[in-house]
């Protein structure tokens, strides 16, 4: 049996299933928000805009992997990224919640801040490596090209659903964006960068019996998520440009280290 042809009918079947609920699910809430709030969008189309204009941003941080072409198989798999998201998200609802309910307002510092990344980058990392699982049972990949795939599909799943979730919440709010939100798309523009790389990365780790991919992607996750908590509370200080760069340098090693790692799984 030729492991690298093409999914089977059922294998099908279960993409298309899990992709039809992802959209339902992101999509789906997208619109419905849309719908509800097409006054204030009408005033402040600039929202949709972002929204749009982040998603192509995303998006194209994929073509940087070197192995895997964006192919419809590809975009079938990004629907498991969306339940990893979903999972993620929820379980660090859960932990960091309770990482905040049990600390003190006057005890809100570095410390705490630390935890909840570590938190964030734990929650997210899971749902997303969990993912890959599920699809690697579904399909077994076994060449190359295959398993990096799944991890690049669950990873820009991830991504992409996330702005679509922040797109959601910021225009439920009725949050007028300035602009284009230049600065706002650059951050999305690395952060599915980063869940595109760290979808990868655990792939490989899966694929090779290698925990150094899931190390690396937990250290780095924790490093962006403490920095985005510490920067909301004004614990620490730094101009827009100097996170933003940060965490695109941080996004493109991952992508770097994906590249090299690679080369090492079996075509």
């Amino acid at each position: 049996m030729d492991e690298t042809a093409a999914p089977a009918p059922r294998d099908l079947r279960v993409d298309v299933f899990i992709l039809g609920l992802a959209v339902a699910l992101s999509v789906g809430g997208f619109a419905r928000v849309v719908f509800e709030q097409r006054a204030f969008l009408g005033e402040h189309p600039q929202d949709l805009w972002w929204v749009a204009l982040s998603l192509l941003a995303g998006l194209a941080t994929f073509f940087a992997n070197g192995f895997v072409p964006l192919s419809g198989r590809t975009l079938l798999w990004a629907g498991w990224g969306t339940f990893a998201m979903l999972a993620g998200f929820n379980l660090q609802g859960l932990v960091n919640g309770s990482l905040v309910r049990t600390t003190p307002p006057d005890q809100r510092g570095l410390a705490l801040y630390v935890a909840l990344g570590a938190g964030a980058g734990f929650c997210q990392t899971l749902g997303k490596w969990l993912m890959i699982r599920v699809l690697n049972r579904v399909h077994r990949p076994t060449a190359r090209t295959d398993v990096l795939a799944a991890g690049l599909a669950v990873g820009l799943g991830f991504g992409l659903s996330e702005v679509l979730f922040i797109g959601t919440r910021l225009i439920q709010a009725q949050t007028a964006i300035d602009g284009l939100g230049l600065i706002g798309i650059w951050e999305r523009f690395a952060a599915v960068g980063f869940h595109v790389y760290s979808g990868g990365l655990l792939a490989i780790g899966l694929a090779r019996g290698a925990t150094w991919p899931l190390l690396l992607v937990l250290a780095v996750h924790t490093l962006d998520d403490f920095l985005a908590g510490a920067l909301g509370a004004g614990l620490v200080v730094l101009p827009h440009v100097a996170v933003e760069s940060l965490y695109t340098v941080l996004a493109v090693v991952l992508c770097l280290v994906f590249r090299r790692a690679a080369r090492d799984v079996p075509a």
